[in-house]
């Protein structure tokens, strides 16, 4: 038999959901050559094609080439180039955190609570932004993604 003093009398329970989401950052496509002699280093590519891909290829395939990198030539000298600012959108970014928490009071002063959090908790992979250097010899590729799920466990 259990005595009365650390029979659990009050039970607490939390839950927490935090989603979120967001659409695509705008990038600018620089050419990384100061071609029109401004001495700001600030000019952008000319736009020459689409830059468009489809939205239906691999995680694998868009990390290749978020957008079309022949889309995109070096500025004619003497001008800042076509493409402007913020011209493209890089990759959208969506996220589910989850945290449970329960309490038990043993006494008036005494209590446990244990709590278990998850971040990123159905583990989407979400892309960094693609390096949007023309003269990069990585330029259109995205070479980072958002941290996997981590789960946290808690006893106080």
């Amino acid at each position: 038999m259990i005595p009365r003093l650390i029979t659990p009398r009050t039970v607490v329970k939390l839950t927490f959901f935090i989603a979120n989401a967001t659409s695509g950052a705008p990038l600018t496509v620089r050419s990384g050559r100061d071609n029109s002699l401004a001495g700001i280093n600030g000019d952008t590519a000319d736009v020459v094609g689409d830059w468009k891909l489809g939205s239906d290829r691999s995680k694998q395939d868009q990390m290749a080439a978020w957008f079309s990198q022949s889309a995109f030539a070096q500025n004619a000298p003497g001008t800042f180039g076509t493409s402007g600012i913020g011209a493209i959108r890089g990759p959208g970014f969506w996220n589910v955190d989850f945290t449970v928490q329960k309490q038990f009071r043993f006494a008036e002063s005494q209590r446990v609570e244990v709590r278990g959090s998850f971040f990123n908790l159905f583990n989407h992979a979400n892309l960094g932004n693609p390096n949007t250097t023309q003269l990069n010899s990585i330029f259109g590729q995205i070479t980072s993604t958002t941290a996997p799920r981590v789960a946290e466990v808690g006893l106080r």
